[in-house]
């Protein structure tokens, strides 16, 4: 159902940007493809959590290695493991590693553990090569004030024209999701774009996304509401 909703395809580069739930959206996705008998690896150009004892975890980018695991256990992460953090693979050819799994997954942003947030001028780090880019963002953002529910509030507010006092309201959302000085900027050109709203764990939580996706339709970018909190059955939704 998830890969339904984004529009993934088999050969896709998946890359996910924005805050409050990359790394559960692209968790979800491996899983979705090992359930449907594909091949995925899960990496980052930046930083990401890094994987439980006994994940299969490639820490160079090595073809060979990738495909032995891949071959053994379906699934594989490629990256640097330091404590909880797993950095990017130096060297990591990504027009190669597509042609390794059936669906690529990239986390290619950073957020500093907070729902929203808008790229600095070297923010996001997309490879050329992403096919499928999801801007992510969370619900849980709402009502704040920026300066305190935003990564980069500075940016945050200067894209949206306002005070970094200003809490933060659905046509924020919206516009940061469908801006490309917000979750759009960088996607390469012949890439597809999609927003996806989450944590929308609550009845006042899931009104709150489903109005953002309906704004983000009438801005001409499909969205998809889900809430990751719920483990590994969450609710997709489209408006």
């Amino acid at each position: 159902m998830l890969f339904s909703a984004l529009g993934v395809q088999c050969g896709d580069l998946v890359c996910a940007v924005g805050g409050g739930g990359k790394t559960s959206l692209l968790r979800a996705l491996s899983r979705a493809a090992t359930q449907r008998g594909l091949t995925a690896v899960l990496t980052t150009t930046t930083h990401m959590q890094a994987p439980e004892p006994g994940v299969p975890l490639c820490s160079a980018f090595d073809p060979d290695r990738l495909r032995a695991l891949l071959d053994a256990h379906g699934f594989c992460m490629l990256g640097h493991a330091e404590g909880r953090r797993l950095s990017s693979a130096p060297g990591t050819d990504f027009a190669r590693l597509r042609g390794l799994a059936d669906v690529t997954l990239c986390e290619a942003d950073g957020a500093h553990c907070l729902s929203c947030k808008a790229p600095a001028g070297h923010e996001p780090a997309l490879p050329p090569e992403a096919s499928l880019v999801v801007g992510v963002m969370g619900v849980t953002a709402l009502g704040l004030p920026i300066a305190e529910g935003c990564h980069r509030p500075h940016i945050v507010a200067r894209v949206l024209d306002v005070p970094q006092e200003t809490p933060l309201a659905p046509e924020h959302a919206a516009l940061l999701l469908t801006s490309p000085l917000g979750q759009r900027k960088g996607v390469p050109d012949g890439a597809r774009y999609v927003a996806l709203i989450n944590q929308a764990d609550s009845p006042e939580r899931l009104e709150q996304a489903l109005h953002i996706a309906r704004l983000c339709e009438r801005r001409g970018v499909r969205a998809v509401v889900t809430a990751f909190h719920r483990g590994d059955s969450p609710l997709y939704s489209t408006p």
